[in-house]
């Protein structure tokens, strides 16, 4: 084998090297990102639910009055 088919064969499996690691760590960054942003979602949800519920209670506490 010569020097060129070397660094074309060597090319190639770099390539497919990269995109498995690319693969694992873009799934693992992935993971990271969901679960910050899910924290970040639940608790904006939380808080609109919160205020619904004061709201209901509210009404309720005045509907008995």
């Amino acid at each position: 084998m010569t020097k060129e088919v070397m660094k074309k064969v060597m090319k190639k499996v770099m390539k497919k090297v990269m995109k498995k690691v690319m693969k694992k760590v873009m799934k693992k960054v992935m993971k990271k990102v969901m679960k910050k942003v899910m924290k970040k979602v639940m608790k904006k949800v939380m808080k609109e639910v919160m205020k619904e519920v004061m709201k209901e209670v509210t009404k309720k506490k005045q509907g008995k009055r």
